[in-house]
């Protein structure tokens, strides 16, 4: 969890920010939020950014058919608690903080992240047999603005991308820590992310929020087209840096607009082996400026 987040932390020095996707929750009215299942399991995941060597990011570990650990790049690891086949519960090996998943029949009905500093509910609400909206509160608990640790819990809770994709959390992380110094305990935000869907696959996301200023800003994702290749981390509740959101097919094209003013475009090429893509090139442009990163996938 840590470590990916280094990467991120990296890549903005770099790139400003980067459209690197999550894979999350949202299944068919048929299936159970919180089961994944897949026909073929990933074992390994490598990254390469621009520029650089390819290197193996991540390492998926499995119990049967439960993945039970994901241990990233220099060693941390999240590790997977069950409730019969749906994910339970999710910790990691720094001891920031548990996420906790409750259900109401199929689908889910909240997400809870508690540690000392900080307190994150995530609340879905469905139209149908889709994610419609979901709100996110954040709750500011044994809060000390100068203290590096509080806010390391905040960012380094990957949990954040099962609802949206990295280029968003990434933003919304960089405004949170503009404005750490602000903030006191018991304070609380709430932010806002809404979904339009065309079949089993999102085409557009609008996250809601206020900046460092206290005034309203949105940040709008739209999905152009998706190719007929299987999402490899559809329903895995969890985000992890990879894919598009809760997308039951993989994107060819992706745009992201901001009321401040910000514009970019993301496209993507895949090679797939069969029904599952081994491996995924998202190329952004922001302006004259263009950023490659290839997302490699070895699986059992």
């Amino acid at each position: 969890m840590i470590i990916s987040m280094k990467f991120r932390l990296n890549l903005r020095n770099v790139a400003t920010v980067f459209a690197c996707l999550a894979a999350t929750t949202m299944m068919t009215s048929c299936q159970k939020d919180g089961v994944y299942n897949p026909n073929k399991k990933i074992s390994k995941v490598f990254y390469q950014y621009s520029g650089s060597g390819k290197y193996l990011a991540q390492t998926w570990t499995w119990d049967k058919n439960n993945l039970s650990r994901i241990t990233y790049n220099g060693g941390d690891f999240v590790r997977f608690d069950y409730d019969g086949k749906r994910v339970s519960k999710i910790t990691d090996n720094e001891g920031w903080g548990t996420t906790r998943f409750t259900y109401s029949g199929s689908k889910l009905d909240k997400i809870d992240y508690s540690s000392e500093e900080v307190n994150i509910v995530y609340k879905p609400v469905y139209k149908g047999s889709k994610m419609e909206k979901v709100t996110i509160t954040l709750t500011y608990l044994d809060w000390d603005p100068w203290d590096y640790a509080p806010q390391k819990a905040i960012v380094e809770n990957l949990t954040w991308q099962i609802f949206m994709p990295e280029q968003m959390m990434e933003k919304n992380e960089a405004k949170l820590k503009s404005s750490q110094q602000s903030r006191k305990s018991g304070n609380t935000e709430t932010f806002n992310i809404t979904y339009t869907w065309k079949g089993d696959n999102i085409t557009k996301m609008v996250f809601e929020g206020t900046d460092e200023d206290g005034k309203l800003y949105t940040d709008t994702y739209e999905y152009k087209e998706y190719d007929k290749s299987k999402n490899p981390l559809y329903g895995l509740l969890y985000g992890g840096e990879i894919i598009v959101l809760e997308s039951k097919n993989n994107p060819k094209k992706m745009t992201n607009t901001e009321s401040g003013g910000y514009y970019s475009e993301t496209e993507y090429s895949y090679r797939c082996n069969g029904k599952f893509p081994e491996e995924i090139t998202r190329t952004m442009t922001v302006g004259k400026n263009t950023y490659t990163l290839t997302t490699y996938y070895e699986y059992e």
